[in-house]
């Protein structure tokens, strides 16, 4: 039992060493894109970078993202489109505050590309003319704060979706790891008790004789079923004029166990005859075991040699013999 729990110990701190490293390394992980590193990220970026780095950012938002090529944008960069829904974007990365010409491009360009709305993205603020213009208009401004909240936002559905697979990975090797440990630990407990004697060669087992045979229960009498008459053979008294020779009496023996019955109670005597004294009785219903050495009395009597819990020999005349 110690051995067991010893084993089972190792398997447990294993599997804890391994979580907290796990654990310890995830968390590395998800500090390494804080919210400072991002928010210069964008202020360094170029105005292309810029509209890339928007239109990635509403991808992930499950809108169809088409980016609008330079020299034909009619200040449009991004059209949106999700469940009828087409909006033009005007991306702006400057280091100044984002005037009302902005949102007169963007406004223009939603009626040149039929668009149903109008969005204006920088990564600074808007002055108020901008801010007045736009709510006459009805155009969606996106501030710095907005934008980098959405970002924020991405990146931690992002970091989702990496730790869920890592984990998940990691679970089903652990998992692994430990069904693997389980198994060996309790071959282990398993072959600890018993050594090197389990590698040592077993004796092949010795064929048993008849009279090696284990004695069977004995039911009693109350509890006992007579064998139907077609699966049993009745050995009945030879006669001397029956001119048989004592091999084929001898050849008419059936090994296994017989019945006693037609007489209430069936000697047992030390010899196969008459004359020798009897030692016992057996009551009718009993079963006996039948040793199998059979012989023939002067008188012509066939006398069967049984084992009750001792030896002795019975008339064969008495015994119905049950199938082997």
């Amino acid at each position: 039992m110690s051995t067991m729990l010893s084993l089972w110990f190792v398997w447990f701190l294993l599997a804890g060493v391994s979580l907290f490293f796990a654990v310890k390394s995830m968390i590395r992980w998800i500090r390494t894109s804080t919210a400072e590193e991002v928010e210069s990220a964008i202020d360094r970026m170029g105005s292309e970078t810029f509209t890339a780095y928007i239109a990635r950012l509403f991808a992930d938002l499950r809108y169809r993202v088409q980016i609008v090529e330079d020299g034909h944008d009619y200040g449009a960069d991004l059209i949106l489109e999700r469940e009828g829904t087409r909006i033009v974007v005007h991306a702006r990365r400057q280091s100044e505050y984002v005037g009302m010409v902005a949102v007169q491009q963007v406004v223009a360009a939603q009626a040149m590309y039929a668009c149903s709305a109008a969005m204006v993205v920088t990564n600074n603020l808007y002055t108020h003319s901008a801010l007045y213009l736009a709510e006459a208009n009805g155009v969606m401004l996106w501030d710095r704060q907005i934008l980098l909240s959405e970002i924020a936002q991405w990146q931690a559905r992002r970091r989702y979706n990496k730790v869920r697979t890592r984990a998940l990975y990691r679970r089903k090797s652990h998992s692994a790891g430990l069904l693997a440990g389980a198994l060996l630990s309790i071959g282990l407990v398993g072959f600890w008790p018993q050594g090197l004697s389990a590698l040592k060669p077993q004796p092949s087992p010795q064929p048993l004789i008849n009279s090696q045979l284990p004695q069977p229960a004995e039911p009693g009498l109350s509890g006992f079923v007579p064998p139907l008459e077609s699966t049993a053979i009745i050995v009945p008294e030879a006669s001397p004029a029956s001119g048989a020779s004592a091999e084929e009496r001898t050849a008419e023996a059936v090994c296994g166990t017989a019945i006693v019955q037609g007489v209430a109670a069936l000697a047992i005597r030390e010899g196969p005859s008459r004359q020798y004294q009897v030692v016992g009785e057996v009551p009718q219903g009993r079963r006996i075991k039948l040793v199998c050495e059979p012989t023939v009395s002067a008188d012509g009597i066939i006398w069967q040699r049984v084992h009750y819990g001792g030896r002795g020999w019975m008339s064969r005349k008495y015994l119905l013999a049950e199938q082997p």
